[in-house]
């Protein structure tokens, strides 16, 4: 079991970070490379742009430590990680006109376990908090959704591909993918508005 008395969490690695720790910085990216190296070879399989999707990767990694506020109900593994997806997204979508990446696939090749990053596997504490802060974002989600769209992104939260939310909920694919994209839309904006 983790001695958590030693091990810096995610979050005090983000403060020593915005206090020009460049040590802790160091730390974070060791952390998540995994997550790095699985985002980038998601996103091409080129290995120049590998390189330059690490760098942005990295870039993000560092972005999201700065912007990252613990006062808010996410916890940071989860918020960086989306950081790093978005930006190395977008850093395709430059090179590459008409590049599509599946949300399916993301998720699919997304088996980087981001509660085993913050302490959480071995703490019950954390895993209390972990379940707790869920149950405050499902909240909070199905005050800002319709009842379709919060039925559709609660499901694809909880593992489903858009083709199994489409066969257990009994309607087409595309009206999956688009109150998925809503609902995504749509909490995006409510996170960017409260950074």
């Amino acid at each position: 079991m983790k001695d958590r008395q030693i091990t810096e969490t995610d979050r005090e690695l983000a403060a020593r970070i915005c206090s020009d720790d460049a040590g802790a910085f160091e730390k974070l990216v060791a952390k998540y490379q995994p997550l790095l190296v699985k985002q980038a070879s998601i996103c091409s399989q080129r290995e120049s742009d590998r390189d330059e999707l690490m760098h942005e990767g990295r870039l993000a990694l560092y972005r999201a430590a700065v912007t990252y506020r613990a006062e808010t109900a996410v916890p940071f593994p989860a918020y960086a990680a989306t950081c790093v997806r978005n930006a190395m997204i977008s850093w395709m979508r430059k090179q590459t006109p008409n590049y599509v990446v599946s949300l399916d696939a993301l998720r699919e090749n997304a088996d980087w376990d981001v509660a085993s990053y913050d302490g959480y596997q071995n703490d019950p504490a954390g895993k209390l908090m972990q379940v707790e802060e869920e149950q405050q974002l499902k909240k909070k989600w199905a005050q800002l959704l319709s009842s379709y769209e919060y039925q559709v992104f609660t499901l694809y939260f909880g593992g489903l591909s858009t083709s199994a939310i489409a066969g257990k909920i009994g309607k087409d694919e595309k009206s999956v993918n688009n109150a998925l994209s809503r609902a995504m839309r749509k909490l995006r904006a409510l996170y960017q508005s409260k950074a």
